[in-house]
C-alpha cells in the first residue's frame, strides 16, 4: 500500500496509523514543507501525505494479515 523503500519512519504510514490510533501523538505535519528539514529530524517518507482514514485501512490491512497467517500456521486451530 505504500512504498517502504521510500516511507520508513515518520512518513505517510506511520503517520497515518497514529493519527487513526491516538491522534493527538501527531504533531503538525505542515512543518515539512521543506524536504531537507524533514531529513535532518529523521523523518523517511512524507508525513504530509497521511491521514486518519489511511491508518484505518493499513491496520485494518495487518489484522486481516496476522489473522490470515495464524489460521495456516501448522499446529493451530481456529474456528473463528
Amino acid at each position: 500500500m505504500v512504498d517502504q523503500s521510500t516511507d520508513r519512519h515518520a512518513g505517510e504510514w506511520e503517520t497515518s496509523v497514529l493519527l487513526f490510533v491516538e491522534e493527538g501523538l501527531v504533531g503538525k505535519t505542515d512543518i515539512y514543507e521543506n524536504g531537507g528539514e524533514m531529513k535532518r529530524l529523521g523523518v523517511v517518507g512524507d508525513p504530509r501525505k497521511a491521514s486518519k482514514s489511511k491508518g484505518e485501512k493499513y491496520l485494518d490491512v495487518v489484522v486481516r494479515e496476522i489473522e490470515r497467517r495464524l489460521k495456516t500456521s501448522e499446529g493451530f486451530s481456529c474456528n473463528w
